[in-house]
């Protein structure tokens, strides 16, 4: 594991992070969320997961629009759990 302090995304921007076969986004935020699988996705590798918390959750509304709005146009399924959901990378 390594920790990179900053406000995310430029602290991992600035950082050779490589690639990644899992990723937990825990954002709560709309914005949040969508800078998170923008950075990541194209990081993970093929059969790679994101596992996104607060999916579906009301407080958390932002979180499912911008996972269904940034997979839906990559035409992913979306696997709904309760208040969280994974997409895998083909």
């Amino acid at each position: 594991t390594h920790y990179h302090v900053g406000k995310f995304p430029r602290t991992a921007e600035e950082s050779d992070l490589g690639r990644f076969c899992f990723v937990y986004v825990d954002m709560d935020t709309e914005q949040a969320t969508h800078d998170a699988i923008e950075f990541f996705w194209p990081r993970t590798v093929s059969g790679g997961k994101i596992f996104v918390d607060e999916y579906g959750w009301e407080p958390c509304a932002g979180v499912k629009k911008a996972v269904d709005e940034f997979f839906t146009e990559q035409q992913l399924t979306i696997v709904q759990g309760l208040h969280t959901c994974i997409v895998e990378k083909k």
